[in-house]
């Protein structure tokens, strides 16, 4: 778990960057990587890493790494590193000595070139330069797991893990896009398809790989998926997808976690974080596990006693009040350099901070199973109605979805936001555009057995998943911890997308199978095959207990967040006079708009005031 940044650069144009450049550059997100740090310039080049040391904590996996001729810096893990050995093996290549997986990647890159990209399972983002060619590749694991940054200008590209290192580029501008502010507004997405809340910013979509070199005096790059999704098996049976997937999630539990380094796991007490812990625990003895929350508020806090009781994990809490939700929030905005997405990124920074206390660097989390396996009820309830309504009548898919999830909708942008930026906004038109885009290839990968319900399953994937997981991203590295989610695993999310949308979200709810702890109980129809899946592991309270989505008692503590509102210069900036007034008169019972937008405030005032 790491940090990269870097550059390439037409020489014929532009001046190198320098070292001191590059080091400021990469410092920038120096809680990413507090272990270790280096830097490697090279012709058009200029690469720089940050480590975490989970797995081979000398030299091993010392970066950017030098090959005969590759050059590697990668932030991330895998988890089939004795698979990668093997297919060296297999084609007459010895595996490196070293135990880390930098310098088994570095020689798989020698080895096959930036075809392993395929066959690698893992969380990762890499920069790999291969000096023969002087081409430059990019890549982010399939899904989203470990983010990576992207700035081209005519004559340079600037990558990083991190939005401050990439910003901290001399000929990077720092602009707000008011699309993506726009696109925030209604989705508390920081980023979208075709860019972020910076102008000419964008994030590498997962499971994408990009080719970039200097060619005639020119930059020239292009982008390909690497991993293309698993369309729909009608023939499973429920039965056999409940085995299949208990098997896979302790199969991605097992290889988790593993490292050189303690390793926990967050426990809120709901059915996803309940299995990983038992699972967990079941082959490490005896495992820490740590929640966050608001002590008297009920949620998390108390639902994680009473499970971590019942598995016997040693246990601890990390208790947030609103004077320290308020400094958490603030800070996140500042050090992160981005607006928060939900409350709850304020707890994991908290309870990364607490575990970490602990000497804990790795900690397993549950982000994953709801987009994989139909976690969400009103909004697939929703998606059932829509695909059941009149086509003709309806709205386009992506649109359906961005309504319906909606925070701020397109009526009351127009009351709230200044004429100017509403106008550049252009009515969300070209976000709007690339989500239908992005719905059909979703519909297209489902294939021609799938559901209508499907393919908005592998919506909510692509779209709200990745969202998460840069959430914790940010949060976890800010306290120099590795957030590591088994759900979120490439072989659990192709067998996963493999299952009709019946098996994980059925129209119907139904008891348990006999056998289980919960043989009485009525499954709730959300992660239906999860819950058979797990129904030994958890107890039937934690089987059927409903989703909470904010632990925080957060719309109490806004009114002192919006009471600094009309001194901020970017939200003057953003905001009509009245729309200001109308937040610091009733925060609490406008809290849907008061979120988004003193969040905006806070992030533009770090950035542009």
């Amino acid at each position: 778990m790491c940090g990269l940044v870097g550059a390439l650069t037409d020489l014929a144009v532009l001046p190198a960057l320098e070292a001191s450049t590059l080091e400021r550059m990469r410092d920038r997100a120096w809680e990413r990587g507090p272990d270790a740090g280096g830097l490697h310039l090279e012709g058009p080049l200029a690469l720089g890493h940050r480590r975490l040391a989970v797995v081979g904590l000398g030299e091993d996996g010392a970066q950017p790494a030098l090959g005969p001729t590759w050059v590697l810096a990668y932030n991330g893990e895998l988890y089939d590193l004795d698979g990668l050995r093997e297919r060296l093996i297999a084609a007459g290549h010895r595996p490196p000595a070293e135990r880390g997986d930098t310098a088994l990647l570095l020689a798989a890159l020698e080895a096959f070139g930036e075809e392993v990209l395929g066959s690698l399972r893992g969380m990762f983002a890499l920069a790999a330069w291969h000096r023969p060619s002087g081409r430059l590749l990019l890549a982010r694991d399939g899904l989203g797991v470990k983010p990576l940054y992207v700035w081209r200008g005519p004559h340079e590209l600037v990558f990083a893990s991190d939005v401050r290192s990439l910003l901290a580029h001399p000929r990077v501008p720092v602009r707000p896009d008011l699309e993506g502010v726009s696109a925030y507004l209604t989705t508390l997405r920081s980023t979208r398809p075709a860019g972020t809340l910076f102008e000419g910013v964008r994030m590498l979509e997962p499971g994408t790989r990009l080719v970039a070199r200097i060619t005639g005096g020119a930059l020239q790059v292009d982008e390909a998926p690497f991993h293309a999704g698993r369309p729909v098996d009608p023939t499973w049976t429920e039965a056999d997808a409940t085995e299949a997937l208990r098997a896979a999630l302790e199969d991605s539990v097992a290889r988790q976690r593993l490292a050189e380094v303690p390793v926990c796991a967050l426990l809120s007490g709901g059915l996803d974080s309940s299995s990983i812990v038992s699972l967990a625990r079941a082959g490490a003895g005896r495992l820490r596990t740590y929640a966050a929350g608001t002590p008297g508020h009920g949620g998390d806090l108390e639902q994680a006693r009473v499970v971590a009781a019942e598995l016997g994990t040693d246990h601890a809490e990390a208790c947030l009040d609103g004077s320290g939700f308020l400094h958490g929030w603030r800070e996140l905005i500042t050090r992160g350099g981005l607006p928060l997405s939900t409350p709850n990124e304020v707890a994991i920074l908290e309870v990364c901070r607490r575990l970490r206390e602990d000497d804990c660097v790795v900690t397993l989390s549950g982000e994953g199973a709801d987009e994989l396996l139909g976690g969400y009820t009103a909004v697939l309830d929703a998606c059932r109605v829509y695909e059941e309504g009149d086509a003709g009548a309806a709205l386009p898919p992506g649109r359906f979805h961005w309504e319906v999830g909606s925070w701020v909708g397109t009526a009351a942008k127009a009351e709230l936001l200044d004429p100017a930026v509403l106008a550049a906004t252009d009515g969300d038109a070209t976000v709007l555009d690339d989500l239908e885009r992005s719905f059909a290839r979703c519909r297209e990968e489902a294939g021609p057995e799938a559901d209508a319900l499907d393919a908005h399953l592998r919506f909510q994937r692509r779209h709200n998943l990745t969202c998460l997981l840069e959430r914790l991203d940010r949060s976890s590295m800010l306290a120099s911890v590795e957030g590591r989610v088994p759900f979120a695993d490439q072989r659990l999310l192709d067998l996963c997308e493999s299952f009709s949308a019946g098996l994980r979200y059925p129209v119907e709810e139904a008891s348990s199978s006999p056998g289980g702890r919960t043989a009485t109980a009525t499954l709730p129809r959300s992660k239906r095959v999860l819950r058979r899946a797990v129904q030994d592991l958890v107890s039937s309270e934690v089987l059927v207990r409903p989703k909470a989505s904010f632990p925080l008692p957060f719309q109490d503590w806004l009114r002192l967040a919006v009471e600094g509102l009309d001194a901020s210069p970017f939200a003057a900036a953003l905001l009509r006079p009245e729309a200001i007034q109308l937040l610091q008169e009733s925060p609490a019972q406008r809290w849907n708009l008061a979120w988004p937008l003193v969040n905006l405030a806070l992030w533009g005032d770090r950035w542009f005031s």
